[in-house]
């Protein structure tokens, strides 16, 4: 019983962890600019805030998320910063998604 408490808990803080919201965030004026991996544990806990390129349907062909840490004075401390890969949609042999929801080798006009 106590360790099926301890799964509960530790699965409502990763699902309540690393989370991304659409949109876009002004970070040009930010300090540092520190660039991490999606799936960095140290972001676990940061609300990210990105900018995606989308297909006709809807999807994710590329992205930028960001997430700001501000100082006391409200300024822009540190922004974190990762690329958003395309969905895992696409085949070895054409592995490009384009904004028609096609799959292709290159990205030229096929």
């Amino acid at each position: 019983m106590f360790s099926k408490n301890i799964i509960v808990f530790l699965l409502s803080i990763v699902l309540v962890g690393c989370t991304e919201r659409e949109g876009t965030v002004k970070y040009s004026d930010c300090r540092e600019v520190v660039e991490v991996k999606e799936s960095d544990p140290d972001m676990m806990f940061k609300r990210f805030t990105c900018r995606y390129d989308k297909t006709e349907k809807g999807t994710i062909m590329s992205g930028i998320c960001v997430s700001i840490d501000y100082d006391t004075n409200g300024t822009c401390k540190v922004a974190y910063r990762y690329f958003k890969k395309q969905a895992n949609v696409c085949s070895v042999e054409f592995p490009i998604l384009r904004y028609d929801d096609r799959c292709v080798k290159n990205n030229l006009l096929n």
